[in-house]
């Protein structure tokens, strides 16, 4: 059981720069995702599900390209989500259940389920219904 905030400064340590996968999941950890995880350029899989993180999905994830699985599900992430990350050319999977992320989901390539976006009220467009105009 890890506990607290992710160190800011994971992606840029040296023992890290050969990590391809990087699963916390079912943790008590709090506080943001760091932007230095997008340094982790071998990173595939990344897992970050049931955990206690609040902010928003940092954009330099979108500089990890090898990234095929993100998984950030039951947090309580807010904010949009960000077109490089939803983008990256070889994300098979993107599950990011039951945050409070809004806005209009990015267009994406990869036709990923409305599943994956279950449980943010805010977030709208395919595969979700239409964003509504004010």
């Amino acid at each position: 059981m890890f506990i607290g905030p992710i160190d800011k400064n994971v992606g840029n340590k040296l023992a890290m720069d050969s990590v391809t996968s990087l699963i916390l999941s079912n943790n008590p950890l709090g506080g943001l995702i760091p932007k230095s995880v997008g340094n982790l350029t071998r990173l595939q899989v990344l897992e970050m599900v049931r955990n206690r993180l609040t902010g928003t999905i940092p954009e330099e994830i979108g500089n990890a390209k090898e990234l095929k699985t993100i998984k950030l599900s039951r947090n309580y992430l807010s904010g949009n989500i960000p077109k490089n990350v939803i983008n990256l050319e070889n994300l098979a999977v993107f599950e990011v259940i039951r945050n409070k992320l809004n806005g209009k989901i990015p267009a994406h390539k990869n036709k990923f389920p409305a599943s994956a976006f279950f449980g943010n009220p805010g977030l709208c467009g395919a595969p979700l219904p239409l964003c509504k105009h004010s």
